[in-house]
């Protein structure tokens, strides 16, 4: 039986998983992350973004279970409620199957374009440094062959990321950051990689043949 930690969110039901497959959901659900309680106005300055076009992604958020209402903030005349995050979200990869797959890849292909996005705006904006440990902006892809020990090594690396872009949450005044880490299984790769070992063996004892004929039976043959 998989254990679930007080403050963590486990997506169980579908009105769960569809909330989450939407970039601008997965980018309010990462804001709240960072704000702490927040009004949908600030969430909104937070991206760019005016309030009007959010107010109904937070219920939509509300009513999964995946933000919740934590008091009400005065905004000029109007008294705007706060809301935040019911806990650490998590996927369990392993319990989907079958046609529940969809909604896993939605939310993935979520996540990629919210990346996209950001990218892209920071692109147009300009002013990005290219090296050095001020660098800004990373866009990499690497593929390689790890074994159970460089593996962990990987997952003990993101999560020494993990733990620093949570304990920044709480100082002000910095640039904002977007982090995206991904890691998967090259199964493609792995398959073209057994076709082509197939192909090459079926040559070698193709050649192999050829070269057992007996000399009378290939003239016979010519």
């Amino acid at each position: 039986m998989t254990s679930t930690r007080p403050n963590e969110i486990v997506l169980k039901t579908k009105a769960q998983w569809a909330a989450m497959a939407s970039p601008i959901r997965i980018q309010i659900v990462d804001r709240l992350r960072m704000l702490g309680a927040a009004a949908v106005p600030a969430v909104a300055a937070s991206l760019g973004r005016r309030p009007d076009g959010l107010y109904h992604h937070f219920r939509l958020l509300d009513r999964a279970g995946i933000i919740r209402a934590d008091g009400w903030e005065r905004i000029g005349s109007h008294a705007q409620a706060l809301y935040r995050l019911a806990g650490e979200i998590r996927f369990p990869i392993q319990s989907r199957s079958g046609r529940d797959l969809g909604t896993m890849r939605d939310v993935t292909g979520a996540l990629f374009r919210s990346a996209d996005r950001g990218v892209a705006a920071a692109l147009a904006k300009g002013g990005l440094k290219e090296a050095g440990p001020e660098k800004d902006l990373w866009c990499r892809v690497h593929t390689a062959r790890l074994g159970p020990a460089d593996l962990a090594k990987v997952n003990a690396l993101f999560a020494q990321v993990e733990s620093v872009l949570v304990s920044a949450h709480d100082r002000p005044g910095d640039r904002i950051f977007t982090v995206l880490l991904g890691l998967w299984p090259d199964v493609q790769g792995r398959e073209r990689a057994n076709s082509a070992r197939r192909a090459r063996k079926s040559r070698r004892r193709a050649a192999k043949d050829q070269i057992g004929t007996p000399r009378r039976i290939q003239e016979g043959n010519s």
